[in-house]
């Protein structure tokens, strides 16, 4: 295919039979560089009715190779071009998902297929961040083939939906990711069950010591972003930074929102240092209380039993 004729029909590959398609971008923001650090394009299908279609719906279909590849270049052609007709703010990474089912046909021409793509609207291989479901993973040759060349090409590689069911580390070393995605279940979790908590952090920190960054999706309310700055994740995404919308948001518009998230942190770490405070003065005072009532019984000789329960009172005490 002709350079030319590849770029035209780009420009007119928005429809798929009676289907329309669309490019939707979530921001990705950066909570130690307070910005946004890149976009997710994501799919939208309408049918021919006017309904919407999930893309799920459509590539678990009756769907024959040839039919999976158009798509899947039709879609990530639309991204990149839309991602850089929007310059002036498209500053950043740009995510694109590959279909699972595209890299198991295993045709080396969608190799070439992107590299001439990005050649075309002269978008740096070092700007896409090619994202891989971490449970799709059934053919490891393929998979490794497929990073092997995009990591060659200078992209980067990430892992999506970390966390969800089986998930195994394995796989995040052997294909060397750069990123992690963590599935969106685990800040659910992290914000219904304190207890689990803990268990983000220590995701978050394995892969931090293994070079790796962190991204943490779903993070839809202001508890989400605090419980994501307390875990010391990279990277987060979410309705509460940005819902998926037709254009990229500019970079500075969440400022204000972080800052916010900042204080409110700032707060809470002060709140905490003050309950603490509280609570070792309030546990001074009770060991005083038991010195003196040492000393009381040496001195004044007061009863076994009374003395007792004294110490039994102190005992009970429990930092808050």
């Amino acid at each position: 295919m002709g350079n030319l004729n590849m770029s035209n029909r780009l420009n007119e590959a928005t429809h798929y039979g009676d289907l329309r398609f669309s490019s939707r971008f979530q921001p990705i923001f950066s909570l130690a560089h307070r910005r946004v650090i890149g976009h997710e394009g994501l799919l939208r299908i309408q049918q021919g009715n006017g309904t919407p279609l999930s893309p799920l719906h459509l590539f678990h279909g009756n769907l024959d190779p040839l039919e999976l590849l158009t798509i899947d270049r039709l879609t990530r052609g639309m991204h990149i071009r839309q991602f850089v007709h929007q310059a002036r703010y498209s500053t950043g990474w740009l995510f694109l998902n590959f279909n699972p089912q595209v890299i198991m046909i295993g045709d080396p021409r969608q190799f070439n297929y992107t590299k001439e793509l990005l050649r075309i609207h002269n978008f740096s291989p070092d700007r896409v961040v090619v994202e891989i479901l971490e449970n799709s993973i059934h053919d490891e040759r393929l998979i490794r083939e497929t990073v092997e060349y995009y990591r060659g090409l200078g992209c980067l590689i990430a892992i999506d939906d970390f966390g969800a069911g089986q998930s195994n580390f394995d796989r995040v070393w052997n294909l060397n990711a750069d990123i992690v995605k963590l599935d969106r279940s685990l800040i659910v979790n992290a914000a219904a069950n304190p207890r689990a908590q803990p268990f983000l952090t220590s995701i978050t920190s394995m892969l931090h010591e293994a070079g790796k960054l962190v991204l943490l999706e779903g993070i839809e309310t202001e508890e989400h972003a605090l419980i994501a700055l307390n875990a010391d994740v990279d990277f987060v995404q979410g309705f509460h930074f940005g819902r998926p919308e037709p254009t990229v948001i500019d970079p500075t518009l969440l400022n204000t929102q972080i800052e916010s998230l900042s204080t409110v942190l700032r707060s809470q770490d002060a709140f905490n240092a003050r309950q603490q405070v509280a609570a070792m003065e309030q546990h001074t005072q009770r060991f005083q209380e038991v010195l003196d009532n040492f000393a009381c019984a040496g001195s004044a000789k007061i009863g076994q039993t009374a003395f007792e329960n004294k110490l039994l009172s102190v005992s009970s005490w429990r930092s808050p």
